[in-house]
């Protein structure tokens, strides 16, 4: 939503700030979050940035890894030079298939590769190992 980080700035006191991002190439965020479209990555990345100035926090990007869409080496350069000048870590998640849908997780070598890619170009960069894909709850579930 245009303004939240900007509203959570403002307020008084501590909070955790996670970004669901899960590309750095405008095209592709738009493709898997149509919703981005009111908030291009050049303005979330002013806001991220003031976030940091004035809460003196660190912010979480949350990437959703999926095979052929946001693997490749071009989409973890893209990642590398948005957060550049952010002070933030990187979650990347494995997307879990859902019937219907036309995703895929990617293989484990291509993981390997966006992650040694990654680091050490950014701060902190985590792995999240999938966990409720056997209740449909995992990332990439929820939305059925």
């Amino acid at each position: 939503m245009p303004g939240g980080i900007k509203k959570l700035t403002n307020l008084p006191g501590q909070y955790g700030l996670a970004v669901s991002l899960h590309s750095a190439v405008e095209k592709t965020r738009r493709m898997l979050v149509p919703a981005s479209v009111a908030l291009p990555l050049y303005k979330l990345k002013q806001d991220i940035l003031e976030y940091n100035k004035e809460k003196g926090r660190r912010v979480t990007l949350e990437y959703c890894l999926i095979d052929g869409i946001n693997d490749t080496i071009e989409e973890a350069q893209a990642l590398v030079e948005f957060s550049k000048d952010l002070e933030c870590k990187i979650n990347l998640l494995l997307y879990n298939s859902v019937e219907g849908a036309d995703f895929r997780r990617p293989a484990s070598d291509t993981v390997e590769k966006f992650m040694i890619y990654l680091y050490p170009r950014c701060q902190a960069v985590t792995l999240r190992r999938s966990r409720g894909a056997d209740v449909a709850a995992a990332c990439g579930q929820l939305g059925t």
